[in-house]
C-alpha cells in the first residue's frame, strides 16, 4: 500500500507535467523520530521546498512540529498533507489536511481476499476510493 501511495504521488506529478525531484523524495520510517530527522536533513542541505506530502498522518504531524521548531510557518512557508485521516488530525494546530480512506471498507476487502485466496494464496492489490480532507495545513481553507 505504501508503494501505491508513492506511485500516486508520481502520477499526480506527471498529470501536472512536473518532474519528481529525487532530492525532495525522502525515505523515512513511519515513526516521529525518522520523520523529523528527514525534514531536518532537508533543511540543513538548504534545498528549497514548499510542501510536505507524508505517507501517513503521524509523519505529517511530526513534520509540522519539526518545521515549526525550525522557525517555519505551516502553511504560509510550507504546506503539509498527510494520509489516513486519523481523528487526531483535525485537532492539531494547524489542523492537518489529509487523504481519507474508509478503514472499515479496507478491512472488509482484505478479509474477503484472505478468505478467497487462503493462507498461501497471492492477493492482488485493489485500489479503494479516497477523499481529500482540506484543513488548515495546506493553506486552502
Amino acid at each position: 500500500e505504501i508503494n501505491q501511495r508513492y506511485e500516486g504521488y508520481v502520477a499526480a506529478h506527471r498529470r501536472a507535467d512536473l518532474e519528481v525531484d529525487p532530492d525532495l523524495t525522502l525515505q523515512a520510517g513511519f515513526d516521529v523520530e525518522s520523520s523529523e530527522a528527514a525534514i531536518t536533513s532537508l533543511l540543513e542541505r538548504g534545498i528549497p521546498f514548499d510542501a510536505v506530502v507524508a505517507g501517513n498522518d503521524l509523519i505529517a504531524m511530526a513534520a509540522i512540529r519539526c518545521l515549526t521548531r525550525e522557525g517555519l510557518k505551516v502553511p504560509s512557508d510550507v504546506s503539509v498533507v498527510g494520509y489516513d485521516d486519523l481523528q487526531l488530525s483535525a485537532y492539531g494546530h494547524p489542523s492537518l489536511t489529509t487523504i481519507s480512506q474508509d478503514p472499515t471498507r479496507a478491512g472488509r476487502v482484505m478479509v474477503a481476499k484472505l478468505i478467497a485466496t487462503g493462507e498461501n494464496g497471492a492477493m492482488r492489490s485493489e485500489r479503494l476510493p479516497t477523499d481529500l480532507i482540506v484543513r488548515e495545513s495546506c493553506g486552502l481553507n
